[in-house]
């Protein structure tokens, strides 16, 4: 068949695409033709002007080819498809329509026809190039595909040119700067505190946009629903600082923010301090965010003529961020926790040794200073932090960052202990290899959501946050079995049900906190008899306030750092020189104002892919039952599985481990239908022996991706 030729047809203000095939076109020529002649002298009319009436055809037919091969060239087709849609209720023929009326036959030309201008109107038709109908949205798609792609300002402008050179009349512009509305200069905006650059981009923008997108249900925590405000947005806050390169003194420092109640999962940036190390006086770098927060608490936003008030729900930030935003002491103080009142002990480091519970600190004597000691070195507090001017409580809402607490800091620790620690505790070589020939084993069976598979231990010193939580929460059971000691090995269950607690829909239940609780406080008590004691640093004593957050707050995902540590990458990615870091950046986030992104930030709803390949392919069902998928019907909203007969416990587990629907597996059943409505949760299948542990996945442990 032939290739279709595209044209624009415009009516009443709407744009609709038509295609045709050469054939078609050529039978609608003649089709058309001979109607108009026969209508209008007769059939010996058509005998005598028979000759004149092939002339036209080949007339028309040669300046039909000459368009046709100029939209090729310009890959019309392509063009059109993104920036042009059908009118409501319209439907573009498809390709086997053959039209059967002259009214049908003039929508193919997108013109209309009479038997007194035919000729005329068609060769204005052809001089005609659609591309005049479409000019007005290739600025608005080149400008998004540039900010899509972080195309640099050369490369835009090496493209311009050759677009403006081969369609002269696309009027496009030739500096890439007025394309993408580049600000002209922002040097009158930037301040210079506190040992570096600085530049405040604003928060009541970024929630006006957001709230007009829309709006989810989200749980609010029982600090805020105390407070009894209507009409109430929460936001999430997180601060820390990223260096720009490895070779390189300099750093950023955002301040960024997420709106808890917004449809899109997505983080802004509120501030940006640049310098060769943090900001030097706390309160330059954090007044105009509180100045500005203070304004919005007082007053509110109006959005849609709708009033919202908002509040900040966490301040998230790692442990020395936390002591520099606060004024208290770091983790290396005597009166360092910031969440009870212990002292610290100093041996080859600072430990805090198991004693009876101290006194918890609370919102209010932060707040009064109660913290600030008859010495320096009694003291907790340094001094008042800006923060206080907000509606937050500096104890309550600030909270432990699991991903550093946990992750980076009490799993690495381990880890590297039983890698390359003290010769009692460390594992040996051949221990190692089996290890890390299990972990490698299992990156097949990690699902396609998880951005990181399983490496071994050999890249340990490589491993990021989320592969530490993987080995936590899924894979550290099963690679470690039969490698640690007895006492040893139970000694890590401990701390991994309780994350497991902690991380699922379990932390929604008082019973199963206080459970998750009582493991973490068995787990720090019995590490300093089976390692050392000053394995009880910092981290380890924090793990007996964790519980106190997920009372507060629900599931530790609701309050941890992924979410802007990923955003840290993307705020390094709009460098692209050497000089001038913060005109650059601001400069790149200034010209995505406007910009919707279409593929969002992966959010976990419903159950995820479902797919027969391994990862993809482990289902909980609404009756309880354990299923492998097979294949899936998409059209019929089916698949069929195969479900296991055999479900065990596992062993050396601190509870039964089914409560949670992480289960031995073995022996499935023949092939069945099912809906795949009746899939409720996926689940991580891993083989063990000659059988398999099946571990459903933590509510929210699919959507982050550092």
């Amino acid at each position: 068949m032939s290739a279709p030729a595209a044209t624009v047809h415009a009516t009443d203000g709407s744009i609709q695409l038509v295609l045709a095939t050469d054939t078609e076109i050529k039978q609608a020529i003649g089709r058309f033709c001979e109607t108009q002649l026969i209508g209008r002298e007769g059939e010996s009319s058509v005998r005598r002007m028979e000759t004149p009436r092939r002339t036209l055809i080949r007339r028309v037919s040669r300046k039909k080819e000459e368009r046709l091969a100029k939209i090729r060239r310009t890959n019309l087709s392509t063009l059109m498809d993104q920036t042009l849609t059908f009118t409501e209720g319209s439907t573009a023929p498809h390709e086997g329509h053959i039209p059967n009326s002259i009214d049908q036959e003039d929508s193919i030309w997108g013109h209309s026809f009479s038997s007194s201008n035919f000729e005329t109107s068609n060769y204005n038709l052809f001089e005609e190039s659609p591309l005049l109908n479409i000019l007005p949205s290739m600025k608005a798609q080149l400008r998004q595909w540039s900010i899509k792609h972080n195309i640099t300002h050369s490369a835009l402008k090496d493209l311009l040119k050759v677009i403006s050179q081969t369609f002269p009349d696309a009027n496009l512009p030739k500096d890439p700067r007025t394309l993408l509305r580049t600000p002209r200069s922002i040097s009158n905006k930037v301040s210079y505190i506190a040992g570096g650059e600085f530049f405040h981009f604003g928060i009541l923008g970024h929630l006006t946009r957001i709230v007009s997108y829309g709006l989810k249900d989200f749980k609010l925590p029982n600090i805020l629903l105390k407070k009894n405000l209507p009409n109430l947005l929460t936001l999430k806050i997180g601060i820390d600082g990223v260096p720009i390169s490895r070779s390189s003194k300099k750093q950023f420092w955002p301040i960024l923010g997420s709106l808890d109640q917004g449809k899109r999962s997505e983080v802004f940036l509120i501030s940006l301090f640049y310098g060769d190390t943090k900001p030097k006086v706390v309160e330059e770098f954090l007044n105009p965010f509180v100045s500005e927060m203070s304004d919005i608490e007082a007053n509110g936003i109006l959005v849609n003529e709708k009033q919202y008030n908002v509040r900040i729900r966490v301040l998230v930030a790692d442990t020395p961020a936390r002591a520099y935003l606060k004024c208290v002491k770091g983790h290396s103080g005597y009166y360092s926790c910031e969440k009870c009142q212990r002292k610290g002990k100093r041996t080859t480091a600072l430990i805090f040794p198991i004693r009876a519970a101290a006194q918890n600190r609370t919102d209010s004597d932060f707040n009064s200073l109660l913290y600030v000691g008859s010495s320096k070195s009694k003291s907790h507090q340094m001094s008042l932090s800006p923060l206080c001017a907000l509606d937050v409580g500096m104890v309550t809402q600030v909270p432990l960052d699991y991903m550093h607490l946990c992750c980076l800091g009490i799993m690495k620790r381990m880890l590297m202990l039983w890698y390359e620690g003290r010769v009692p505790h460390r594992i040996g070589g051949r221990n190692v290899e089996i290890v890390s020939e299990r972990l490698r084993s299992f990156s097949k069976f990690i699902p396609s959501e998880f951005s990181r598979k399983c490496r071994g231990l050999d890249d340990l010193h490589f491993w990021k946050a989320t592969e530490f939580r993987t080995f936590i929460l899924y894979v550290g059971p099963l690679a470690l079995k039969n490698v640690l000691s007895k006492e040893k090995y139970e000694h890590f269950m401990l701390f991994h049900t309780a994350m497991y607690i902690f991380l699922s829909s379990a932390a929604d239940s008082s019973e199963w906190v206080d459970f998750g609780e009582q493991l973490l406080h068995k787990f720090v008590n019995d590490a300093a008899m089976l390692y050392y004691e000053d394995i009880l640093v910092y981290n380890m004593h924090s793990l007996l306030h964790l519980h106190m957050d997920v009372r507060n707050f629900g599931p530790l995902d609701k309050i941890s750092a992924f979410q802007f540590e990923n955003y840290m990458q993307v705020i390094k990615r709009r460098l692209r020189t050497n000089h001038s870091h913060l005109a650059q950046t601001v400069n790149r986030f200034k010209e995505e104002e406007g910009y919707v992104s279409h593929t969002d930030p992966f959010v976990a709803t419903g159950v995820g892919k479902i797919s027969s390949k391994h990862g993809d392919n482990c289902f909980l069902t609404s009756s309880g039952k354990i299923c492998v998928i097979q294949s899936v019907n998409n059209d019929t909203n089916s698949c069929s599985v195969r479900y296991f007969n055999q479900i065990h416990p596992l062993k050396n587990y601190p509870c039964n481990s089914s409560v949670f629907g992480i289960n031995i597996v073995n022996e499935l059943s023949r092939v069945s239908d099912s809906s795949l409505k009746s899939l409720v949760r996926k689940c991580i299948l891993l083989p063990h022996k000659k059988r398999f542990l099946c571990i459903p996945l933590c509510s929210s442990s699919m959507s982050d991706v550092n």
